[in-house]
């Protein structure tokens, strides 16, 4: 079989063009789940619709301001200064698949770049099969099939980083450097052990200063400047305190490192020294940020895949025969056992409300204010005024799935309270979608 695979990529142009039309059909199929679960309500989460509502207000003029957070603008939640790079193509196509497609484009570049990097000290078949491993890493996957986070584009930036890195390209590395540090806050610490990491491998003050005086630029600006959402008294970043361990759920965050760390977990053994670049996640999963933001990893966790390749490709290229056999199997046997993570994700199953769901769409006028279960929300982004029941607003429509309430006793007195509302009148009960529209004076 290795033969096999030998004789198809013996030519540099055959294995190259072969890799590159595998990494565009993964990047199609990932494409298409996601329009899939769009247009068929299965996205599990409100973050897709807050996020693009935040890029839609300011094409038309209010800079990132997500009317979620009832605040001038999510910046004041997140420093998510890479949100101007997709305001361009979002502008040209405003559009939720749009911000997907850059993301999901943006892995694929990410994964050929590492193939093309891994190939001149590996050869191709290795070279793919480390490509491989990133495309299949659980949160490369549930970056691409799930909630849309604008940080997602982190990961690919700061492995151009650390390929420029390596290939002391000094010009191009910086400007990857910069771009992945300003994503957003928690990505600064990862960009300080980059510079920890050039200080050890005695490299020039010009390789250190800049990611050390960067990300703690990042730091004390999140400090003074985060003030909405779960910062200052429900921190995002809190001071390092060992009572978190006590009063956090220390068993809850290992598990989730062990989820997110799988796909390499067996390898780490074989020591690397971009192992390092791991530190700061770990350690801000188990003692700094609060246990409520952990759920999905998203910010979190988003360097991640690209730190766990360049520990791979450091461990691929210092063994040979039957040791580097070794790694790759153990990689592979971490990659499968990773597969249940993303698995229960794909939210493929039917849709049994899906002709209520696109009736309530067209209800509600464009230019109306709108509170929306999650589910949905991300068909109503497109407006000035749209908050989630979470918000617990009394807008001019309220669109709801009333199946999800059951378990949720502050959702629920919400729910109640605008079924009982004389300032309500029912213009839609479907199938569990209820649409309410606010009586006219």
């Amino acid at each position: 079989m290795h033969a096999f695979f030998e004789n198809i990529m013996k030519k540099q142009h055959r294995s190259d063009l072969l890799v590159a039309l595998f990494i565009a059909a993964y990047t199609i199929v990932v494409f298409a789940i996601i329009r899939f679960k769009i247009s068929h309500f299965l996205l599990q989460s409100g973050d897709t619709a807050v996020a693009e509502q935040a890029l839609w207000n300011t094409i038309h003029g209010d800079l990132f301001r997500q009317s979620f957070l009832d605040n001038q603008n999510n910046l004041r939640e997140h420093l998510n200064f890479i949100q101007f790079l997709y305001l361009p193509f979002y502008a040209a196509l405003p559009s939720v698949l749009t911000l997907y497609a850059i993301i999901q484009s943006s892995y694929g570049i990410a994964a050929y770049a590492l193939y093309r990097h891994a190939k001149s000290s590996l050869g191709s078949i290795s070279a793919f099969l480390v490509a491989l491993f990133f495309l299949f890493n659980p949160i490369v996957i549930l970056t691409n099939i799930s909630a849309m986070h604008v940080v997602a584009v982190g990961a690919p930036l700061f492995l151009g980083c650390l390929i420029f890195y390596e290939k002391k390209h000094y010009l191009p590395w910086l400007i990857f450097m910069l771009l992945t540090v300003f994503t957003t806050e928690f990505i600064a610490p990862t960009i300080f052990a980059l510079g920890v990491l050039a200080m050890i491998e005695k490299r020039s003050w010009k390789w250190f200063l800049p990611p050390i005086l960067s990300s703690a630029f990042m730091y004390f600006l999140s400090v003074s400047f985060i003030t909405i959402g779960f910062a200052k008294n429900d921190a995002i970043i809190q001071s390092f305190d060992p009572e978190n361990l006590k009063k956090n759920n220390l068993t809850g965050r290992l598990a989730l490192i062990e989820e997110f760390f799988r796909p390499l977990l067996y390898v780490i053994p074989f020591f690397s020294r971009f192992i390092l670049l791991l530190g700061p996640t770990l350690l801000l999963t188990i003692f700094v940020v609060n246990k409520s933001r952990l759920a999905s990893g998203s910010h979190l966790f988003t360097l991640v895949p690209v730190i766990l390749s360049f520990v791979l490709l450091d461990i691929l290229r210092r063994t040979e025969g039957r040791w580097r056999q070794t790694v790759f199997a153990l990689a592979a046997i971490g990659t499968i056992a990773a597969i249940p993570i993303y698995n229960d994700k794909l939210e493929l199953s039917p849709n049994k409300r899906l002709p209520q769901m696109e009736r309530a769409t067209t209800i509600v006028p464009a230019d109306a204010s709108v509170t929306v279960s999650r589910l949905m929300s991300y068909h109503f982004s497109h407006r000035s005024e749209m908050y989630l029941t979470d918000n617990q607003k009394y807008t001019d429509y309220i669109v709801l799935n009333t199946s999800f309430y059951d378990s949720k006793p502050k959702d629920s007195d919400y729910i109640r309270s605008v079924f009982s509302s004389p300032e309500y009148e029912k213009v839609m009960d479907e199938n569990d979608i209820v649409v309410f529209a606010k009586k006219k004076l």
